[in-house]
């Protein structure tokens, strides 16, 4: 097996067929496996994956409860392709998608780099087991993942728009009923955001949140329930890392793959840049970006 498409899901039937049609449109079962790890939905997800399954031949379905990183995690291991390619089954993916796969292919870096676009990525899978694959993180699993492969040199970052995605916030207010499991899940993503981007302190994160959330739930919500988080995340022992550092190494990594879509050099957060005009700034004074 040459290829195989991992993703973990939770509760995502109004989104789901779309998103997998997007994909098998483009893919061929000689070739392509797809592995999916269902956290024990509730909605009908899993009997929406078992139509699929028996669909496309190579079609594996897993069902677990657990976080979204544990869950990539369990898709890999039970895998079979050279080549990883993680989705997620809320977005619908777009014809850059397939054309940055046929692009790996021909491209010199291939297997000895990973490359990651937006909302996919093709990873060989020696590169995955040399450096742990996903943890057990419920947020910014993806991130954790991408900077350890960068930090052994073995992954290359090009900001294509490979998919269209529905925000987070439809599912909460769709499948979430309990005020008290919101609060947790979101304390879990910051901590987990702490644990995985050192870099930011808490005032960075405070005045990230405070560009987007309304004055009362800044002060009332987000204040105390972030600085929590970011108690529980000390409490890991996790290593500081220096932002200017971090926002460097990320961005010496960018590369240019001509393929014809969307770009966006910012889907990535740093601490110094609160603007896109920030951003916009340092990309034109390193690369020329900015004249585009």
């Amino acid at each position: 097996m040459k290829y195989s498409i991992c993703s973990t899901v939770y509760n995502a039937a109004p989104r789901l067929r779309a998103s997998l049609d997007s994909i098998l449109q483009y893919i061929n079962p000689e070739e392509f496996e797809i592995v999916v790890v269902d956290s024990k939905s509730k909605d009908g997800t899993l009997e929406i994956l078992k139509e699929y399954a028996n669909k496309f031949p190579n079609f594996k379905i897993i069902v677990r409860k657990c976080t979204r990183g544990k869950g990539r995690q369990i898709a890999f291991e039970n895998s079979q392709g050279e080549y990883i390619i993680p989705v997620d089954l809320d977005t619908i993916y777009l014809p850059p998608w397939w054309e940055l796969i046929k692009a790996y292919e021909s491209w010199e870096g291939k297997d000895k780099y990973a490359l990651q676009a937006i909302y996919s990525g093709i990873y060989p899978r020696h590169l995955l087991e040399k450096v742990g694959g996903w943890r057990d993180l419920q947020y910014a699993e993806d991130f954790d993942l991408w900077w350890r492969l960068i930090e052994i040199d073995s992954l290359k970052i090009y900001p294509l728009v490979t998919g269209k995605n529905w925000k987070i916030k439809e599912r909460e207010s769709i499948h979430i009923k309990n005020i008290l499991h919101i609060v947790y899940r979101k304390y879990l993503d910051e901590r987990d955001r702490f644990i995985v981007r050192s870099e930011f302190n808490l005032g960075a994160r405070l005045r990230e949140i405070k560009m987007w959330s309304k004055r009362y739930s800044y002060y009332l919500f987000w204040i105390p329930l972030t600085s929590l988080a970011r108690v529980a995340a000390l409490l890991k022992n996790v290593e500081r890392r220096d932002a200017d550092y971090v926002r460097n190494k990320w961005f010496n990594n960018f590369i240019n793959m001509n393929i014809k879509g969307d770009i966006i050099y910012s889907f990535v957060a740093f601490p110094q840049f609160t603007t896109a005009k920030g951003l916009i700034k340092f990309m034109d004074s390193k690369w020329g970006y900015g004249d585009e």
